[in-house]
């Protein structure tokens, strides 16, 4: 049986830790050739020798993801070492604190739009130039079940989420008839290192927050990767301009 992303050129953002780390994981065992990026290079460095231990192929680039100047960087590079690029995971997000859009300080509301939005905007325009020259190729933007169901005193991080989806939509139907599809993951709450700084924060336990949750615990990174990696692949063809939320259930309660 062949696998997923055999021998496609697969550029993933913040791979260095949870959920893009997971899928560079997944992608790497279904063949795909791997560019990876993340500001934390230690973690990137560690992610591409366990890729290279297991057979696979990856090079990591530090970059920042709200920098046009460090998106273009990381692209060039792909395409210097590849020549091409298949598939793109902007897995890009940083949290807000829980508090009133009253308290909400201008500097923190600035920070997460530039870096959840902005970083994928920039992103998308300089990407989808390059994959508009590839057949079946397919970006996957980072969103979020908190970008679909609004969550209180989240405004500044449920905005940027919401935005995400309807930048992926926005551009999925303008480039639709050239085959490049443009599609989102809205996660709920994931396992990750971040989130689990994120709860100790709250002074809640990643148990306790579960509870809330209709699966009775948090999702699993692998098991968001899962879902990305059906995106990026061509078993989704006919998926674009899609939200495609993974929550365990159909509540919309999220921590």
């Amino acid at each position: 049986m062949s696998k997923e992303l055999e021998g496609k050129v697969t550029v993933i953002t913040g791979a260095s830790a949870g959920i893009g780390r997971a899928t560079a994981l997944l992608c790497a065992r279904e063949g795909a050739k791997l560019v990876l990026s993340d500001i934390d290079e230690a973690g990137g460095h560690s992610l591409v020798e366990d890729i290279v231990a297991m057979g696979g192929e990856a090079t990591f680039l530090r970059a920042d993801a709200s920098s046009q100047a460090d998106i273009r960087a990381m692209l060039d590079h792909a395409i210097a070492t590849h020549g091409v690029i298949d598939c793109v995971f902007n897995n890009v997000g940083i949290p807000q604190l829980r508090r009133s859009i009253l308290e909400i300080p201008l500097e923190e509301w600035n920070r997460v739009i530039t870096v959840n939005l902005t970083g994928c905007f920039l992103a998308l325009q300089l990407e989808i130039p390059l994959l508009l020259t590839r057949p079946r190729a397919s970006i996957v933007n980072m969103a979020s079940f908190s970008g679909v169901a609004a969550t209180p005193l989240m405004a500044a991080y449920s905005s940027s989420k919401f935005g995400v989806i309807g930048l992926t939509k926005s551009a999925a139907a303008e480039f639709a008839r050239t085959g490049l599809r443009i599609n989102a993951v809205c996660p709920t709450a994931t396992l990750t290192p971040g989130m689990v700084g994120y709860l100790e924060k709250m002074g809640v336990t990643p148990e306790e927050a579960g509870e809330s949750y209709p699966a009775g615990r948090m999702a699993q990174p692998e098991e968001m990767a899962e879902v990305v990696l059906w995106l990026l692949s061509d078993r989704s063809s006919y998926i674009n301009g899609q939200a495609i939320c993974a929550t365990g259930g159909p509540s919309g309660i999220t921590v």
